[in-house]
């Protein structure tokens, strides 16, 4: 008896796994979650709530034909449509990245033309120091050509004085 029930139960079980069962009888409780509650909660007796329910909640659609449609949905096409929303994000994050990666080369660009001009100003202000430095000496060496052309001119006098 008890092999009998366990083997009864993993029937139920591999039929419940099964992905069309399982979504169907989900959609069955829901579609006929009223008439489910309805029978759990009431107080009438068994036979008015069965009538109740024949009555009222048994309509063809909500018993068979929408949690049918909703199992068929389910199975077939959920599955397309999560992967054309994964297709969607995976391109989107992809594109964003993409943007990304494009800014981050725009500015790292930008950094290097930035550093190429800044190098061009030290250049710059290195020459115009190197020139400035070789213009005093320039002025420097005028001055003591000038100095040097006084002591000559002092000492030819000098000479030409001894001479007469």
């Amino acid at each position: 008896m008890t092999e009998v029930l366990n083997s009864f139960k993993d029937a139920a079980k591999d039929r419940i796994r099964n992905p069309f069962i399982g979504s169907f009888i989900f959609a069955w409780i829901a579609f006929n979650w009223k008439g489910i509650i309805y029978l759990i909660l009431s107080k009438d007796t068994i036979e008015s709530r069965i009538q109740v329910i024949s009555q009222y909640f048994s309509p063809i659609k909500t018993t068979l034909i929408y949690p049918l449609l909703f199992s068929l949905f389910y199975i077939l096409i959920l599955p397309y449509m999560m992967w054309l929303f994964e297709e969607v994000y995976s391109t989107a994050v992809k594109a964003r990245l993409n943007n990304k990666t494009k800014s981050d080369l725009d500015k790292i660009e930008r950094n290097i033309q930035l550093a190429r001009r800044r190098l061009e100003l030290e250049n710059v202000k290195a020459d115009y120091k190197e020139t400035q430095e070789l213009n005093e000496q320039i002025e420097k060496l005028k001055e003591d050509v000038i100095e040097k052309e006084k002591i000559m001119q002092e000492l030819s006098m000098k000479f030409d004085a001894k001479k007469r």
